[in-house]
């Protein structure tokens, strides 16, 4: 299965690009899995250390790993944007995180759905983390926001606990 954020290409030494190549090996026997990026996908930055603005319009934004917001910096999420988090990935807030959100446009987070997202931790799969406030130098908006799929994580002095939640103005 590929990693999040890439697709299977080909068998390198079985010719074959179909995922599921029959093999019956007479000997010693070599082949490799050979992936790529996907392309013209929208990532999260995993480190965000100045303001950092999510487009509506380049959703769904893909989170692969735990995304921490540093202090001084702040990470906007337009209305009508959607992010779409792996398995425990969570949102480490020590700047300022803006998820604002319209009544016509409403932000969603939520779990990827993808099979590339699941990671399991703790016995759980299909969830995505928490988003967690440590000492934020900036401020916490959350209006017309739709958080699903969240679970557990961080240490932060602020822990937006499990969901399914719709946290509205």
């Amino acid at each position: 299965m590929p990693a999040p954020g890439y697709r299977f290409v080909a068998w390198q030494g079985l010719n074959s690009a179909d995922e599921n190549a029959d093999l019956m090996p007479m000997g010693d026997t070599s082949f490799t899995a050979v992936f790529a990026p996907l392309t013209n996908i929208s990532i999260i930055p995993p480190l965000l250390s100045a303001d950092t603005t999510l487009a509506a319009a380049a959703s769904p934004w893909y989170g692969f790993e735990d995304i921490t917001v540093l202090p001084g910096a702040r990470l906007t999420v337009e209305a009508g944007a959607t992010l779409l988090l792996s398995d425990g990935v969570c949102i480490n807030v020590q700047g300022g995180l803006h998820l604002d959100g319209s009544p016509g446009q409403r932000i969603s987070v939520q779990s990827d759905p993808s099979p590339s997202a699941r990671r399991s931790y703790s016995g759980q799969s299909g969830y995505w983390g928490s988003i967690t406030a440590d000492a934020p130098t900036d401020s916490l908006i959350f209006r017309y926001a739709d958080l699903r799929g969240g679970s557990f994580g961080g240490t932060g002095t602020a822990i937006f606990p499990p969901f399914p939640r719709t946290i509205a103005h």
